[in-house]
């Protein structure tokens, strides 16, 4: 983008951050992408803020939800992303504090299943039971509570 106005670009990121909750990261990313001074860009940033089009805790729990009822991932993953993002670990507490432990070992279980159907072995067996082990990981999942429900 080449360089824009202070209320071209709000109103650029009114738009975008409407169709999406957004991280500060990335809305601080596409604002230098418009090539605005930095006091525009804290301006901007800060009208964001205020409008509530930007909010740091609403992007993490939507991301927390999202990411764990759509993909099923785990809360490594998760919390990956969303430290790669640069969100403050107090928010990302505060975002999987809302994430049902219920739900959690629910849908470790649904997986295990899923997968082990998927392998045609079961789950007792020593290769079936890695091959589980290692896409759970992948998934973000903590390894003691993998092999816990594994035991079960």
């Amino acid at each position: 983008m080449i360089g824009l106005t202070y209320e071209q670009a709000l109103h650029r990121l009114q738009k975008w951050c409407a169709l999406q909750d957004r991280c500060e990261q990335e809305v601080l990313q596409k604002l230098r992408s418009f090539q605005l001074k930095e006091e525009e860009i804290a301006r901007v940033m800060e009208q964001l803020r205020k409008e509530r089009f930007l909010d740091e805790e609403r992007f993490a729990r939507s991301y927390v939800q999202g990411k764990f009822n759509q993909k099923r991932w785990g809360r490594i993953k998760i919390r990956a992303y969303l430290k790669q993002k640069s969100v403050p670990e107090s928010i990302i507490r505060e975002a999987f504090s809302e994430l049902s432990e219920d739900d959690y070992e629910e849908t470790i279980a649904y997986l295990i299943a899923r997968k082990e159907k998927e392998l045609g072995g079961r789950k007792e067996d020593f290769e079936t039971k890695v091959k589980i082990q290692r896409y759970l990981m992948g998934k973000g999942f903590e390894s003691e509570l993998i092999i816990r429900k594994l035991g079960e």
